[in-house]
């Protein structure tokens, strides 16, 4: 059975919360608890990195994931994981979060079919191969035990090449590669009729054979977030 996406749901993606920039992610949470909208999904990198084996990842991020945790004790919350925050079940006690290979994951709005999804499927081959090996749960205790004989270096170090990145930058050609991703969703999920995905920093509405492709909003790049509303997703700002 599918799950429903409700009227005024609140959809937040690729916040890239670290230690410089979580009191605005707060600001977030807070006005969140005061629209107290019927949902809320996180669609991956909300963390700039959070990984449970990686325990200092946790212990920085402890005091927002304790507000996440607690505005979905009483807010029904959806969790996709992205490409900086994995392995994440053990993390959140009140959020529903979907693994990378569990996605893309069906909604339902009336009779409209939604795919959901952070939005690192359908690459290339060379990160398919990447970001399997280092979701390998084997290979997260590996490199954790070393990150801990290093004092935490790895961890550092991984952090320090995120802050480096240009994070809002505009992706040339990004109609053909929505077009391309649109192809795999038809041809897998044939009786999809909108898709729902962060990852790309984008905020651009497409159509492509009557398949309908939203990508979400940075929230880290301006402040803005999604509103679901009559089938169709409002941007709003902080």
């Amino acid at each position: 059975m599918f799950r429903n996406i409700k009227e005024s749901a609140i959809f937040v993606a690729d916040s890239h919360v670290n230690e410089k920039n979580k009191d605005n992610f707060f600001l977030l949470l807070q006005k969140i608890e005061e629209l107290n909208p019927p949902q809320i999904f996180f669609m991956g990198d909300i963390f700039d990195l959070l990984v449970s084996e990686v325990k200092s990842s946790v212990d920085k991020n402890i005091e927002v994931i304790k507000k996440m945790d607690m505005i979905a004790s009483k807010i029904p919350s959806y969790y996709f994981e992205g490409n900086h925050d994995f392995s994440l079940k053990s993390v959140f006690k009140n959020i529903t979060v979907f693994e990378r290979k569990e996605q893309p994951c069906y909604f339902l709005y009336k009779d409209i079919k939604v795919a959901l999804s952070h939005g690192d499927i359908w690459t290339t081959k060379r990160y398919e191969i990447y970001i399997n090996v280092l979701q390998n749960k084997t290979v997260l205790r590996i490199l954790s035990f070393f990150n801990k004989i290093v004092n935490d270096f790895i961890a550092k170090k991984i952090q320090e090449y995120n802050y480096s990145k240009n994070l809002c930058k505009k992706i040339e050609n990004f109609e053909n590669i929505i077009k391309e991703r649109v192809k795999n969703y038809k041809k897998n999920y044939k009786d999809v009729d909108m898709v729902i995905e962060g990852h790309f920093h984008q905020n651009v509405e497409l159509v492509f054979d009557n398949l309908r492709y939203i990508n979400l909003p940075s929230f880290i790049c301006g402040g803005k977030y999604g509103v679901f509303k009559e089938g169709k997703i409002v941007i709003k700002s902080l």
